[in-house]
């Protein structure tokens, strides 16, 4: 009867199924598919973040949303794939080269990290397709103009950063101190940092960076931290804190210690990552220790940080959203079983929200008519966009950056219900600051202080500011003092131009002819060129003095002085342009130039007198075979050439104009000068007369710079870029110690064709062998002659160059010999320093083994010669632990297999200890002995501290894996007890620390007789952990135990606190050697 009743309305409820699954089946049948690559990190190291397995159900959820919404993109349906990007940059860009040749994707959403980010950005604007990133704060990714196909539905740092130079106007500060941490190795406080800096610096921005810190506040000891804040206060009255919440609050209690947490000074600290519940409001001040005492410390303390954090409006549907999410991560392609689905971490919103972003404006673009493949278009209408998604009001800047909301958080109700409040909230839709109304924006600087701290003192930081009282009196003293200054500096610059044009008028640097006096022994060699060129070849006196003559000399005034000779048709007028060039000339003086002496003007063969130097040209010394030169003094003669150019170029001169070997100088201590510069007016008279033939002319030209070849008529004096390229041509001949173009066959017209022509973009250049020099002075030579004159280097950046280079020492060649034995001392003192440090070192390495074999209190005993008595101790607890089945894993095991797999384990134990109060006494085997209560007394604790140990290394054993066998689960049977025990040091050559007693026995009876992935505790150590309410206890019974007899046993089954002081969601990370991180972005 029931049945026949049942079967109509069964058969009616098929029907409409069917009838439903055909309509979906035909209606997707009439649109078309629009496929999304979805790319994300499976595998980022901090949870409730963006894991795929935390948030990428997000996807499923958003896509069946749009495809069941008649209005949006009624012609067209969604789909989308998924590929893990794993936060890596070669690996993100092969999943995006995949889904777009292999999966023919139209849009992207991702990559979530930075690093894949700004590299997957590129790619998808040269393919013109739309990517949206959920997660990234890249600052390089505001770029729109190189990243024209990016968006994303998070905001960079750098709105964040605008946000809070709004809020610094909001109370009326510019200054801004900043102390950043690097220990904890967060990459996002690094980049908050940067972006500070960036807007402090910018002069068009009216800030100042007042100081900025990287510390390390993870290892920093609190006269550190003190160190460290007495920096900033000396600059700074606002400081950002960019730290996680233990190093704030560790820095705000020193603050507290220093006096800077009573009105005067204001710390903020950063909350970046959006956050649905906002636990920081409530919870950033604890130490998670439950000390009270040291919490109500804090929060006095907090009174003087406000927190500056991202505001996100979630909607009422959210916890429903999110708990969808989770159960959508059972479906494909994730796949996640449904009791292993976690809950959804913080950017889930975000990643809903950029499916939703993509899917308005591709709406919007194909209502105007745009294609689906038009992925800058829709770009263009999704930066337009504006909707209410889950993370909030959404909407994009020109950039295709979100412009999220920021808020200052204050402490509030510290007596009663300690909490940070919002008391300014910054819309950046809008740009308009929103005051909390309940609390009307004000904040407690300090205890019942309302009124806002100065970003500096009044009379400022060096009492600068400040004035006398008297203001009439200093500004009459400051406007006669003024006009006294101008008086004082007219006159000056009048008597220097009176006493100028008196130096000119009376000419110092004319010469009578008659006082010059050459002799029969200084007969001149005949030197051609131009104006004061030296000969190739020299003449030898037969004087008694034997001076070697390299160009006409004479005396005058008793002193040996060059005199050079320019012919001219007609006698020299002296006009006042030229008077005015030798007067600079006389007025010039640098230990690299020859100094002028003066002129002889009367006749018609003008005589210029200058400096002699014995040893005559570079180029005579590069030609005598008999000097020899190694590359210092090779370098020393650049480095002489270099200085005197900085010079020549800085003075009124500006440039030489026929820079070349043959006028580069060498005195008597081997210095190098430059000749043969300046007076362009006898120049010219001088270049137009001079005519040596066809090979002579070409020959002066190796050293003219390409530009100035090709110009018909060519500054006299040359160009600055034109000396730098004359002075890469004689470094060739120092380096190779021969004419210019030395390994080249041609004549010098054909060089200067070559060099001129410049045919197919090939430049012609001299060749330098690869060991004739270091690359790095070839580096210079090489800039020095580029073809571009604007991009060689000034001879102030090749001085800098040589001195970077292994030979750029500022000595001379005598200092050279001296500068050799010295290196001898030095190199022996060096030796001393490191055969010291090396002992040194050896030393704390030997004492750091020996801390890991004995207690330091016990070592420092035997390193001093001690002997170290045994030692009772009335109360400690001892822990027992073996692997089950160890046999079993050994017999189906290599002994190298075996090896691998204990250090693995106990290496991981090794981690864990460290966190506890404990003195891991031996391993032996699979056995591991653990202490606490010993060597240091620690009270009641050493139980605790086992127990909280235990439960640790229990729970983390069960994520452990065994690299060659991962598909086996490894047992752990713990065991403790606690009791006297004596401990003591056995042995003399290979001493061990050791425990003795009962209590030990008895510990290692409860490891034997106990069961696998359990902890069986004794009686003492049970009525130990009883009087503490956290541990869930309960009672095996009595059992037989060997040599014992009955005994009353426990079990421990956990910590109802669940206070361990380890990670132990890290526990699969440290146990399986076998996963190797990739690179990961920290940015958030």
């Amino acid at each position: 009867m029931i049945m026949n009743i049942l079967r109509p309305s069964c058969n009616m409820i098929f029907k409409l199924f069917v009838l439903l699954v055909l309509t979906t089946t035909l209606n997707k049948a009439n649109r078309t598919e629009i496929r999304l690559g979805y790319l994300g990190p499976s595998d980022y190291v901090r949870t409730g973040l963006f894991n795929v397995g935390e948030i990428g159900g997000a996807v499923s959820v958003a896509v069946d949303d749009i495809n069941n919404n008649p209005n949006l993109l009624p012609n067209h349906y969604l789909t989308f794939v998924y590929n893990d990007s794993r936060c890596n940059d070669k690996i993100g860009l092969q999943m995006i080269e995949w889904q777009k040749r292999v999966l023919g994707v139209n849009a992207f959403i991702g990559p979530a990290c930075s690093v894949v980010c700004e590299v997957a950005g590129l790619l998808a604007s040269n393919w013109k397709l739309p990517i949206i990133s959920y997660v990234s704060t890249a600052s390089a990714m505001s770029n729109h103009a190189k990243y024209d196909t990016f968006a994303r539905t998070n905001a960079p740092l750098s709105l964040a950063v605008n946000a809070l130079l709004k809020v610094m106007d909001r109370f009326g500060w510019r200054r801004l101190g900043i102390l950043r941490d690097f220990g904890e190795g967060r990459v996002i406080f690094g980049l908050l940092q940067s972006t500070l800096v960036a807007k402090l610096d910018n002069p068009l921005n009216n800030y100042t960076l007042s100081q900025s810190l990287t510390v390390d506040l993870v290892n920093g000891k609190d006269s550190e931290i003190d160190s460290w804040l007495n920096q900033l206060r000396q600059k700074s009255r606002i400081i950002a804190l960019l730290a996680g919440r233990l190093y704030v609050r560790r820095v705000m209690l020193r603050a507290q210690a220093l006096g800077m947490t009573k009105g005067e000074y204001v710390f903020i600290s950063f909350e970046i990552n959006i956050s649905y519940d906002n636990i920081f409001r409530t919870t950033t001040w604890l130490n998670g220790t439950g000390n009270t005492e040291s919490n109500q410390q804090a929060i006095e303390a907090y009174r003087a940080l406000l927190i500056f954090a991202v505001v996100v409006d979630f909607g009422d549907d959210y916890v429903q959203f999110t708990e969808n999410v989770r159960k959508r991560m059972s479906d494909p392609p994730f796949n996640v079983p449904k009791n292993q689905t976690v809950p959804a971490g913080v950017y889930v919103s975000l990643l809903y929200d950029a499916v939703m972003l993509y899917a308005y404006g591709l709406d919007s673009a194909l209502k105007q008519g745009n294609s689906v493949t038009d992925g800058q278009t829709i770009t263009k209408y999704m930066l337009n966009a504006t909707f209410q998604g889950k993370s909030g009001f959404m909407a994009l800047n020109e950039n295709g950056d979100r412009r999220m909301n920021y808020g200052i958080f204050d402490l509030k109700n510290v007596s009663d219900n300690p909490n940070f409040a919002m008391v300014i909230k910054y819309i950046s839709y809008s740009d308009e600051m929103i005051i909390n109304k309940e609390f009307s924006g004000q904040i407690e600087w300090a205890y019942n202080n309302y009124t806002t701290p100065r970003d500096e003192p009044v009379c400022g930081f060096d009492n600068s500011k400040c004035r006398q009282n008297d203001q009439t009196a200093s500004i009459i003293g400051s406007a006669f003092g003024a006009a006294l200054v101008i008086c004082i500096v007219g006159g000056f610059f009048w008597y220097r131009r009176m006493q100028y044009l008196a130096r000119l008028a009376g000419m110092p640097w004319k010469i009578n002819p008659a006082d010059l006096i050459f002799s029969r022994t200084m007969v001149s060699c005949h030197f051609g060129g131009s104006m004061g060129s030296v000969g190739r070849q020299s003449q030898n006196s037969n004087a008694s003095n034997a001076l070697q003559l390299f160009t006409r000399v004479a005396k005058y005034k008793s002193n040996t002085v060059a005199v050079k000779l320019v012919e001219r048709t007609r006698k020299l007028e002296l006009t006042r342009d030229i008077m005015k060039e030798f007067q600079t000339l006389y007025d010039m003086h640098h230990n690299n130039i020859t100094t002028f002496i003066g002129a002889v003007v009367e006749d018609i063969k003008t005589q210029v007198v200058t400096q002699y130097c014995p040893r005559g040209s570079l180029q005579d010394v590069l030609e005598n075979n008999d000097i020899e030169l190694d590359m210092n003094f090779k370098i020393s003669f650049a480095t002489d050439i270099v200085q005197a150019m900085i010079y020549l170029h800085s003075s009124d001169i500006r440039s030489h104009g026929n820079l070349k070997s043959s006028n580069c100088l060498v005195d008597s201590r081997w210095v190098v000068k430059i000749t043969d510069f300046g007076i362009p007016s006898i120049r010219i008279v001088n270049r137009v007369s001079h005519d040596n033939g066809e090979h002579a002319n070409y020959s002066r030209m190796l050293w003219t710079a390409p530009e100035l070849l090709r110009m018909t008529e060519a500054p006299i004096n040359g160009t600055q870029p034109g000396d730098v390229y004359s002075f890469a041509i004689i470094m060739q001949e120092i380096i190779e110690r021969g004419p210019p173009f030395c390994n080249s066959r041609l004549t010098p017209k054909e060089i200067i064709s070559n060099i001129m022509e410049r045919s197919d973009g090939i430049i012609f250049r001299p060749t330098l062998p690869d060991n004739s020099c270091p690359p790095e002075i070839k580096d210079i030579i090489f800039q020095c002659w580029n073809e571009a004159a604007h991009l060689r280097p000034s001879f102030a950046t090749v001085r800098k160059l040589i001195k970077k280079s292994s030979f750029g020492k500022e000595t001379d060649i005598m200092e050279n010999m001296v500068n050799l034995l010295e290196r001898y001392a030095n190199n022996l003192e060096d030796i001393v320093e490191e055969r010291t440090q090396q002992l040194i070192d050896e030393k704390k390495r030997t004492d750091e083994l020996l801390y890991r074999m004995l207690p330091k209190s016990v070592a420092e005993q035997l390193k001093s010669g001690q002997l170290v008595q045994a030692e009772a101790f009335d109360e400690v607890t001892v822990y027992f632990s073996d692997i089950v089945g160890f046999t079993n894993i050994s017999a189906s095991s290599t002994p190298m297999q075996v090896v691998v797999l204990l250090n693995d384990l106990y290496s991981l134990f090794d981690e864990i200890i460290k966190n506890y109060d404990v003195y891991k006494v031996e391993t032996i085997g699979d056995a591991y002995m653990v202490v606490s209560g010993l060597p240091i007394r620690n009270g009641s604790r050493h139980v605790k501290q086992i127990a909280n140990m235990a439960i640790e290394l229990l729970e983390c054993v069960k994520r452990f894996k065994i690299r060659h066998m991962p598909n086996h689960k490894l047992k752990l049977r713990i065991g403790i007890n606690s009791g006297p025990v004596v401990a003591g040091v056995v042995g003399k050559s290979m001493p061990r620390y050791c425990l003795f007693g009962d209590t030990v026995n008895t510990a290692s009876r409860m490891e034997s007789y106990g069961e696998a992935l359990r902890i069986h505790a004794s009686e003492s150590t049970c009525k130990l952990l009883e009087k503490d309410e956290d541990y869930d206890i309960s009672p095996r019974g009595e059992i037989e135990i060997k040599g014992k007899g009955v005994m009353n046993t426990y079990w421990l089954n956990g910590n109802r606190t669940n206070n361990v002081m380890g990670s132990l969601d890290d526990c699969s990370f440290k146990g399986s050697p076998t996963h190797s991180p990739e690179p990961f972005d920290n940015s958030v």
